[in-house]
C-alpha cells in the first residue's frame, strides 16, 4: 500500500492507491485549502489553484502525470495542484504553510 508523508503536518499515511493528495489530506483533518476567503474554492475541480502542494514521488510514477489544469496554473518542479494529483506509490507532500486552523484534529508529534 502506498504512503504518503506530510511534512509539514509529521504524518505518514497509508494510501489505497489511486487516490487524489486532496481526497487524503481531507480524510486526515489537514487543510490544505490557503485562500484568503476560507471556504470559497472549486472543491476539488482544478479551477481555482486554492490547493497547491508542493509533491515529492519516491520513485518514478508514484503520483500521476502533470495534467492540462495544472499546466494552465504554472505548476512544475514539483508543485502540484492537490486535486489533480492522484497517489500511485510513495510520495512526499508539502503544503503551503499558514492559517490558524492547520489541522483540525489533534496531533502527536514525537520527537
Amino acid at each position: 500500500m502506498p504512503k504518503a508523508k506530510f511534512l509539514v503536518e509529521h504524518r505518514e499515511i497509508d494510501v489505497k492507491q489511486g487516490r487524489s493528495v486532496r481526497e487524503v489530506a481531507i480524510d486526515e483533518g489537514i487543510d490544505i485549502d490557503r485562500e484568503f476567503f476560507r471556504g470559497f474554492n472549486c472543491r476539488g475541480h482544478g479551477l481555482c489553484g486554492a490547493c497547491t502542494v508542493w509533491l515529492r514521488e519516491e520513485s518514478q510514477g508514484a503520483a500521476s502525470r502533470t495534467n492540462l489544469r495544472e499546466r494552465f496554473h504554472g505548476m512544475g518542479d514539483g508543485r502540484r495542484l492537490a486535486c489533480q494529483a492522484h497517489i500511485h506509490g510513495n510520495v512526499e507532500v508539502t503544503t503551503v504553510a499558514g492559517g490558524d486552523d492547520r489541522t483540525r484534529t489533534d496531533r502527536i508529534i514525537d520527537p
